[in-house]
């Protein structure tokens, strides 16, 4: 049984009815097993962003099931709902627009141990906060400090940090290092690495970057237009595509050093 599986989702937007409207995704299926690492890539509009939303809960599909650990989420009850959320959380694209600049990287991080009860009381909390910052390779003796202290590949930490605080079995990235240099995107990618190491948590990595998915990420799904066009391992992927689409991604890419004629 797969830790998080997604069957025939659809969605559509701007319509009256669940049948009318634009389509946004279209029968998308996938698994997700515990401990892996999946990326998705596809061009911005592609349907990456509703998928993600789908996935963690903050929107429904039009039809189409989300199952975690064999469980259907919108049939289940109220309290397995309320693991689930604790259990898959989202790393956002933007470290900086994704933190509260009024509250101090302590109320961050803590923040979903008091809406879950995790950690105890106060001095557990500010124990558990502690913990999670020197994991992702931050000061602690920081904690009582504003994001806007924080460079933007620290403030990504501090959001990793935040997912991590309580003890979640899935991390959805979306876009989570495109908004960063490049040399801080390896370091966080690096990070994400070794906490799935560390940890055994599963990554869903959202991102159209293709170099980024391929460094991370064992197996690759591609998407256009809504629908998964191609899936399996990146050496195939990257190696020997087999959809005109993946094939015209992979052209796409800008070579370093182009051969002058």
């Amino acid at each position: 049984m797969s830790l998080l599986e997604v069957r025939n989702v659809n969605k559509s937007y701007g319509g009256r009815g669940r049948s009318s409207g634009i389509p946004v995704l279209r029968d998308v299926s996938f698994a997700l097993e515990a401990g892996e690492s999946l990326g998705l890539v596809g061009e911005s509009g592609s349907g990456k962003t509703t998928l993600i939303k789908i996935v963690v809960g903050l929107e429904r599909p039009d039809s189409g099931d989300v199952l975690y650990e064999g469980v259907e989420r919108s049939s289940a009850s109220r309290s397995t709902r309320r693991g689930f959320s604790k259990d898959v959380q989202l790393v956002f694209q933007d470290p900086v627009s994704s933190l509260n600049p009024r509250m101090t990287v302590r109320q961050l991080v803590e923040e979903g141990l008091v809406i879950h009860g995790l950690a105890g009381d106060r001095s557990g909390r500010t124990e558990r906060v502690a913990e999670v910052l020197s994991l992702v390779g931050l000061d602690p003796d920081q904690m009582e400090r504003l994001p806007s202290s924080f460079s933007g590949g620290q403030c990504q930490r501090i959001a990793i940090a935040r997912a991590l605080a309580v003890s979640p079995r899935v991390l959805v990235c979306d876009e989570a290092v495109s908004a960063l240099d490049v040399s801080i995107q390896a370091q966080i990618l690096n990070l994400l690495a070794d906490m799935r190491e560390q940890l055994g948590i599963s990554l869903f990595f959202v991102a159209h970057d293709l170099a980024v998915v391929r460094y991370l990420c064992p197996r690759v799904m591609v998407m256009s237009r809504g629908t998964i066009v191609e899936e399996g391992p990146r050496e195939q992927i990257f190696g020997d595509p087999q959809h005109e689409y993946t094939r015209a991604l992979l052209e796409a890419v800008p070579v370093p050093t182009p051969v002058r004629r």
